[in-house]
């Protein structure tokens, strides 16, 4: 009987040790929800409320930068103060206040505008023979470059560093490649000046031309326009007669570039 009896006893100690261990992770699950609740809750509502800074911001910046004049089509929003107007001869006049920089393109040409974090600001000209790629058009971009740094002192020296890091590695890695010495330097003013690239780039080619001015603000820009060619054959091209020469010679490459040039040589800069 005694035995029987302590075996009740410890039974019903059990019984309670194990309604304590119980109660104990019940308490433990709840306080534990709760704080993921609150952590939760809080996180969201911080979340919305720096989207919808961040969107409040975007749509101000955006409503600063794209600002239409008079004679643009409200589909156009060009950045700054920037204007299109006719320059006749079947040619347009794209003018920007902000940059203080002018040139003409063909009248045949569509022109619009894409902002984006990495490229603000971009003004893209597209020919008729433009494709879904972007072949066949030419975008103008604004390079920040305070200390006026010059495009082909630039070039030359990332060859230079990649043949110093090429010799690091015992001749391992990709080739260097001396592509600044068919660029063409083309004067524009007493002040201004820029550098006309050869046919090159992988997988599009292009040809690209830079152009910096000291004679206005912001001060310290390089304006870059980058030409990608229409479409052409490329089964012609051989090691005899490489894939830039095929496509130098094709008619309408040729005319895109002509188009190209007649846009570089009536680049004009103005300011105060």
């Amino acid at each position: 009987m005694p035995e029987e009896k302590n075996n009740k006893i410890g039974t019903k100690k059990e019984e309670r040790v194990m309604k304590k261990i119980i109660i104990t992770l019940v308490v433990l699950i709840l306080i534990a929800g709760a704080s993921y609740g609150g952590y939760w809750y809080g996180t969201e509502k911080n979340k919305k409320v720096s989207d919808s800074n961040v969107t409040s911001q975007v749509g101000a910046t955006t409503n600063n930068v794209e600002q239409c004049s008079s004679n643009q089509s409200n589909s156009l929003c060009l950045p700054g103060q920037s204007t299109i107007s006719d320059a006749g001869v079947g040619l347009k006049d794209f003018r920007s206040n902000q940059y203080g920089i002018e040139f003409k393109y063909p009248s045949n040409y569509q022109i619009s505008v894409s902002h984006s974090f990495w490229d603000p600001d971009i003004i893209n000209i597209s020919s008729p023979e433009n494709d879904s790629v972007g072949r066949g058009s030419i975008k103008f971009s604004i390079k920040y470059n305070p200390t006026f740094a010059d495009p082909m002192s630039e070039a030359k020296q990332s060859y230079q560093d990649c043949l110093t890091e090429l010799n690091k590695n015992g001749g391992l890695g990709y080739g260097c490649f001396d592509t600044y010495k068919d660029w063409q330097k083309i004067v524009i003013d007493d002040k201004s000046y820029g550098y006309k690239t050869g046919i090159g780039g992988d997988p599009m080619l292009m040809v690209s031309f830079y152009a910096i001015s000291s004679i206005l603000g912001p001060k310290g820009s390089t304006f870059q326009f980058d030409a990608y060619l229409p479409s052409f054959n490329t089964s012609k091209a051989t090691q005899e007669n490489p894939i830039d020469k095929v496509a130098a010679q094709d008619p309408n490459v040729k005319k895109f570039l002509a188009d190209f040039d007649q846009i570089i040589k009536s680049i004009k800069f103005f300011g105060n």
